[in-house]
C-alpha cells in the first residue's frame, strides 16, 4: 500500500495528477487518516506507467528515456538532498556554537554578579558594624555628658550654698562689726550725754 502523496513525490507530479490517473484507470483509492492510498502494487505500477506515458507524449520522447531522466533526476535530487542536509548540519552546528557562547557569557555574567553581590554584602556588613560602633560611642558620650552635667549641677549647688553661706557670714560679720563699732561709739556718746 502506497500513499498518493508518496507516489506523486516519486514521480515529481502533483497528488491531483496521481488521483486523476487512478480515476481514469478505474482504480479505487482507500482513505485512512485523511490520506489516500493505492491498495496494490499492480495498481501502483499501472498509475506510474500511465503518468510516464503521458509525460513522454507531452515531451515527444520515449518512455525509457523518461525513466532514465527520472532516475537521473532522482540521483540529482538525492545529491541535492545530501547537500541540503550537509548545509542544515552546518547551520545546526553553528547554532549550537552560538548557544554555547551565549551560555558561557551568561555563566560569566552570573559569576560577576555573584562576586558583586558578595562585595555589596561585605560593604553593608562593614557599614552596619561602623554604625553600631558609632551608636555605642554616642551612648558613652551621652552618659559622660550626663555625668558632667550632674557633677556641674552638684558643684553649682555647692557653690550656691557656699555663696549663700558666705553672704550670710559676711552679713553677720558686718553686723558684728557694726555692733561693735556702735557699741564703742555708743559708749563714747553715751559718755558725753550721761
Amino acid at each position: 500500500m502506497k500513499s498518493c502523496i508518496d507516489l506523486a513525490n516519486e514521480l515529481n507530479v502533483s497528488k491531483q495528477t496521481v488521483f486523476n490517473n487512478a480515476k481514469k484507470l478505474e482504480i479505487e483509492l482507500t482513505k485512512q487518516d485523511n490520506t489516500l492510498y493505492v491498495s496494490s502494487a499492480d495498481d501502483v505500477e499501472a498509475i506510474k506507467n500511465r503518468i510516464l506515458n503521458n509525460k513522454a507524449k507531452s515531451l515527444n520522447v520515449d518512455v525509457s528515456e523518461l525513466i532514465n531522466n527520472d532516475s537521473s533526476s532522482k540521483q540529482d535530487n538525492d545529491t541535492q538532498d545530501v547537500s541540503n542536509n550537509n548545509n542544515k548540519i552546518e547551520l545546526l552546528r553553528q547554532m549550537i556554537d552560538d548557544k554555547n557562547k551565549q551560555i558561557q557569557s551568561l555563566q560569566d555574567d552570573k559569576q560577576d554578579l555573584t562576586s558583586l553581590l558578595k562585595q555589596q554584602q561585605q560593604l553593608l556588613h562593614n557599614q552596619q558594624s561602623l554604625q553600631l560602633q558609632s551608636n555605642d560611642k554616642i551612648k558613652a558620650l551621652e552618659l559622660e555628658l550626663q555625668e558632667v552635667k550632674e557633677d556641674t549641677s552638684k558643684a553649682d549647688n555647692v557653690q550656691d550654698t557656699n555663696k549663700i553661706d558666705n553672704f550670710y557670714r559676711d552679713l553677720r560679720e558686718d553686723k558684728q562689726e557694726s555692733n561693735s563699732t556702735t557699741n564703742k561709739k555708743g559708749g563714747l556718746l553715751s559718755r558725753f550725754f550721761k
